[in-house]
């Protein structure tokens, strides 16, 4: 018998006023667990809104919350693909939309716990990568990490003063808590830029 995925929470991050319509696109064509909710923070503190969707899920019956900002463009197929993999964390493969337009990987230092650098992925597609941080674009999370981890959930500054770091540092609390973060090669989220046409 095919288990279905149980429903949870797709959590949309924006600023006061949206950004892009292929967003919007994607966010309606998107296949979803029966039942599943869409919570929707608008704020200029991305901690605050990602803090606000997570609440929204605890409160809820829901089992996952799936973290998206309104920048990104994905297949509508990639949330039930990630549910497939069955891990407590897992997030697809974005790049950063400036140059040189690297993967959101990271590795921790280990000469200075609070220091990430950049961690390149080599040999194309090779499925689930267990990584010591990523960035949480289309990251996907188990309603058990946040039980277990203290509110706030997600805190900014404390990377480096002088960053968001947001997502960092919930991957280190996570791992500090036994769970691990996947980077799904196989998944991937388009990170929608801008451009200026000169005459």
């Amino acid at each position: 018998v095919e288990r279905k995925p149980s429903p949870g929470t797709i959590g949309v991050i924006s600023g006061e006023i949206a950004r892009f319509s292929d967003f919007n696109a994607c966010l309606l064509h998107l296949e979803r667990p029966a039942g599943s909710r869409i919570s929707w923070a608008r704020s200029s503190c991305i901690a605050s809104n990602l803090n606000a969707v997570t609440r929204d899920l605890m409160a809820s019956n829901g089992e996952w919350l799936w973290v998206l900002g309104d920048d990104h463009m994905f297949h509508r197929e990639i949330l039930m693909k990630l549910l497939d993999r069955n891990v407590d964390i897992v997030a697809p493969l974005v790049t950063q939309k400036v140059p040189p337009f690297s993967a959101v990987v990271f590795q921790r230092a280990d000469d200075a716990p609070r220091q990430y650098y950049l961690r390149a992925l080599t040999g194309g597609p090779q499925g689930l990568v267990k990584v010591d941080a990523c960035g949480n674009a289309g990251m996907l999370i188990r309603r058990q990490v946040f039980e277990v981890m203290s509110p706030p959930w997600w805190e900014i500054g404390q990377v480096a003063s002088d960053k968001l770091g947001e997502d960092l540092w919930f991957c280190r609390k996570a791992r500090d808590l036994d769970f691990d973060v996947y980077v799904d090669t196989e998944c991937a989220i388009g990170h929608i830029g801008t451009a200026t046409y000169w005459p």
